[in-house]
C-alpha cells in the first residue's frame, strides 16, 4: 500500500480499514469525525432544508453521482453529505453508517449499491501494528510479515499462492451477506424515523457486454429489494439508453464501475423524466 494510502486509512478492528479522521476537515477527500467527506455544511440542522446522505463505495466517493443529484435538486432546500469509501462492501457500508453517520441525523440514507456488490474481494492492509492483513469482510484475516513482503521474492510468491487458496464464497453466500446487511440498514433507518432509498447502479456497459455474471447480480439484487420492501432506483435501462446514445457514460474508456459526470446526469435526468425516483421528482 503506498504512503499516500497509508496516511488516508486506518485499521479498524470491525471494518477491517476506515478513514483516517480529521478534527477540522479542509481537503476536498478529508474526512470529519462523523466519517462524511468535508463538505460547506455546518453540523447544526437548519430549517427547512433536508439533510441526505449517501453511502456506499467508491462511486460515492468520487462524487460524480451525488453531483448529479445536486444539479437536479439545487442547494436552497437540500445538503449533500458523502460518506462513500473506497473498496467497501455493503457490511462495512452498514457497520460504518450504524457507528459514525447516523450521528450527522440525516433526513434521508441513499445507498449506492452497485451490481458488483456481490463479490467480496480481500484488501492487502497494514494493521495498527504495521503488520499486513488480508481484510476479508466478515471472514478471517491472515496475518503477514511486512518486511518479508518487502523485501523477499519468494514471500511474496507465497503470499500470492495463500491469497488465491482463499475460500471462494458462493454467489448465495455472498447475496445473503448482501441481504443481511440491508435488513440491519433499513432496521437502522426505520429505528432513527429516517427514510432509506437504495439507488442499483449497472455495469456501465453497453447491454451486448453484460455477463450471465452481471444479468445475475441485478436480478438477485432486485429480488432481495422486493423481499425486503426497499424503496429502490434501478438504473438499468437509463445506462443502456445513454450507451445507444453514443454518450461518454464511463468515468474513463474501459470503465465499467464509474460513471462519468455526464453519465450520471443523464441517467438520473432519465429517471427523472420517467419518474422512477421519488425524491427527484417530475
Amino acid at each position: 500500500m503506498s504512503e499516500r494510502l497509508k496516511k488516508r486509512f486506518v485499521a479498524d478492528d470491525e471494518l477491517g480499514y476506515r478513514p483516517v479522521f480529521v478534527s477540522a476537515p479542509k481537503e476536498p477527500f478529508d474526512y470529519g469525525e462523523h466519517g462524511t467527506l468535508q463538505n460547506p455544511h455546518p453540523l447544526e440542522k437548519r430549517d427547512g432544508v433536508q439533510r441526505l446522505l449517501f453511502i456506499g463505495d467508491s462511486v460515492v466517493f468520487r462524487g460524480k453521482f451525488i453531483a448529479a443529484v445536486r444539479e437536479i435538486l439545487g442547494d436552497a432546500e437540500y445538503e449533500y453529505w458523502n460518506a462513500g469509501v473506497e473498496g467497501y462492501s455493503t457490511l462495512q457500508e452498514v457497520a460504518y453508517y450504524r457507528r459514525f453517520n447516523r450521528r450527522i441525523k440525516p433526513d434521508r440514507v441513499i445507498l449506492v449499491f452497485h451490481n458488483n456488490d456481490f463479490r467480496v474481494t480481500p484488501v492487502l492492509f497494514p494493521d495498527k501494528d504495521g503488520n499486513l492483513t488480508f481484510i476479508y469482510p466478515d471472514r478471517p484475516v491472515n496475518d503477514l510479515n511486512p518486511w518479508l513482503f518487502a523485501n523477499s521474492q519468494i514471500y511474496r510468491r507465497v503470499v500470492n499462492m495463500r491469497l488465491s487458496r482463499l475460500p471462494k464464497y458462493t454467489f448465495e453466500e455472498n447475496a445473503r451477506d448482501a441481504r443481511r446487511a440491508l435488513e440491519a440498514l433499513a432496521a437502522l433507518c426505520e429505528a432513527d424515523g429516517v427514510p432509506l432509498d437504495v439507488v442499483l447502479l449497472p455495469m456501465f456497459l453497453p447491454y451486448g457486454e453484460w455477463g450471465e455474471e452481471y444479468h445475475r447480480s441485478r436480478n438477485e439484487s432486485l429480488k432481495i429489494f422486493g423481499e425486503l420492501g426497499l424503496e429502490h432506483v434501478d438504473l438499468y435501462d437509463a445506462v443502456g439508453r445513454a450507451f445507444d446514445a453514443g454518450l461518454a457514460v464511463q468515468e474513463s474508456p474501459g470503465d465499467r464501475l464509474h460513471p462519468s459526470l455526464e453519465g450520471a446526469r443523464v441517467m438520473l435526468q432519465d429517471i427523472k423524466v420517467r419518474g422512477g425516483w421519488k425524491l427527484l421528482g417530475r
